[in-house]
């Protein structure tokens, strides 16, 4: 008797040590997958830390200055307490968000990793018969595919832009309540439940169109899992209550949405989605300078016709790569299958709250992980025709991520030389209006809106005396927002030239 219970505490002894060696891999293999994509991901975004304030950029300053939880017509408590922090502990020093956010984009494709195991695991059919290989196959995809997410191009507004930090936040949040739920689904463990629930608040609190997410776990609960609408409702009713209570706070603590131009014409609302999901699909595959097209866009005021014919003229490359675009989605769906359709499904849930808005390149951060998975997984499905089709698949996954390497550092030098030239318009601006009389108003001409794909000072120019000249007494504009009579009304009115760097006074003609 002795001798058997001296055997069983050693078996369940020996199992136990099993699993905590298990479980010790398990997480040292997960630190290093995530300090693999922090170091690739500092190595691609380095040498863009310290770039100058654009755009928004003085705008969330202001906010930050002010502890604000809202900006403009946004409510995104989360990263504005963030904001907040660094600007009480940093001041205006734009590095220490920027390596936040170089820090959330390794989680971000650690969870990509995960995730898309999962997905592999549980909807992928082109299995091996034997199961290490099978496995090691996931493994495989699964990191192809957040490593493309990692060096994709489409990234580089999103991490380099100051101004970022809510997407940053609301993706991490998004994707990270996605995988558990795919866990939840797995194991049925209502502490995967519970996750859910709170990276989704997390997320809402980060970004309004973290709705969307509710939109996923619907999908996936009625079309993959098929459960009914009432089981859904029964099991995820909690999503619908923190959608209220969100909605209902942002109402009675920041009610203005007066700040959010858009129209509400049904024809210009379509046309402006069916313009962006263009956008979006060829965006993910082919880099090119969208501002240019979505300004030859708005010049033909929406003019699909006209627009088509003054691409051809202007920026012909653009024509050709949304026709490679077409033709390689058109490939994608005729070997589709489950993971194809989920993929397809998510990046249409994800910019439905944006698309029929705008569209700009750091709106894709989050939907881009989903054309990841979506690329990654239909060439290994054709790789498994022959082994010619295999060589050459793996030739085209080193040129792909050869492409999106090169044009990541391009956009980024970009973005850059936006930031160099910031800094010089704005150093030029505080040395000329600095001494100014109180009450003066400058109306700011020719002010360089964007180099390129990247933003300069299109807006933001508002905030710049009181966050650099402690001025609360002076009045920055654009020159499209002077009044009719700004000539004859008021005295201490000033316009600066910035293309022949001039600052001069308005004359009163009373």
């Amino acid at each position: 008797m002795y001798w058997k219970s001296c055997h069983c505490q050693k078996m369940i002894s020996d199992k136990f040590l099993l699993k905590e060696n298990r479980l010790s891999d398990f997480l040292l293999s997960d630190f290093l997958l995530f300090s693999f994509y922090l170091i690739i991901t500092f190595l691609l975004y380095a040498s863009s830390l310290s770039n100058y304030f654009v755009l928004d950029d003085f705008v969330r300053l202001k906010a930050a200055s002010e502890g604000s939880l809202s900006e403009n017509f946004h409510f995104f408590p989360v990263p504005l307490l963030v904001y907040r922090i660094f600007y009480l502990i940093f001041g205006l020093n734009p590095v220490p968000v920027r390596i936040l956010h170089i820090i959330i984009n390794s989680v971000v494709c650690f969870f990509v990793f995960k995730l898309s195991y999962r997905l592999f695991e549980h909807f992928d059919k082109d299995t091996y018969a034997d199961k290490d290989a099978d496995d090691k196959t996931k493994l495989l995809k699964s990191f192809l595919c957040s490593f493309l997410f990692c060096v994709h191009y489409i990234h580089v507004e999103t991490i380099v832009y100051f101004s970022e930090l809510h997407e940053m936040f609301y993706s991490l949040f998004y994707i990270t309540g996605l995988y558990a739920y795919i866990c939840y689904r797995k194991s049925n463990k209502p502490a995967y439940l519970i996750y859910v629930f709170a990276l989704y608040s997390a997320s809402l609190l980060s970004k309004e169109t973290a709705v969307s997410f509710i939109g996923c776990i619907f999908w996936g609960e009625v079309f993959l899992f098929k459960s009914t609408f009432y089981q859904f409702l029964k099991k995820y009713y909690i999503l619908f209550i923190i959608t209220f209570l969100f909605l209902a706070s942002r109402y009675f603590l920041f009610p203005r949405l007066d700040l959010l131009q858009v129209s509400f014409d049904l024809i210009v609302i379509l046309a402006e989605t069916f313009k962006n999901i263009i956008f979006t699909f060829t965006a993910f595959i082919v880099s090119l300078d969208f501002m240019l097209i979505k300004d030859i866009y708005k010049l033909n005021n929406a003019n699909y016709v006209q627009t088509f014919l003054d691409v051809a003229k202007q920026y012909p490359l653009a024509l050709l790569g949304i026709s490679v675009s077409v033709i390689i989605y058109v490939l994608i769906l005729k070997k589709r299958d489950k993971i194809t359709y989920i993929s397809l499904i998510y990046i249409l849930i994800t910019i439905a709250s944006f698309v029929w808005l705008a569209g700009y390149e750091r709106y894709l951060y989050l939907p881009s992980a989903g054309f990841c998975i979506l690329l990654i997984h239909y060439l290994f499905k054709i790789s498994k025709e022959n082994v010619f089709k295999e060589k050459i698949i793996m030739v085209i996954l080193a040129l792909y991520f050869t492409y999106n390497m090169y044009n990541l550092e391009m956009k980024e030098s970009q973005w850059i030389r936006a930031s160099e030239i910031s800094q010089s318009a704005v150093s030029r601006i505080l040395d000329l209006t600095r001494d100014l009389p109180a009450d003066s108003k400058v109306y700011f001409k020719n002010i360089p809106g964007e180099y390129k794909s990247a933003w300069v000072l299109r807006y933001g120019i508002h905030e710049i005396p009181e966050l650099f000249l402690n001025r609360k007494n002076l009045f920055f504009y654009y020159i499209s927002e002077r009044p009719a009579d700004f000539r004859t009304n008021e005295s201490n009115v000033y316009v600066y030239d910035y293309y022949q760097d001039i600052l001069y006074k308005v004359i009163n003609l009373q």
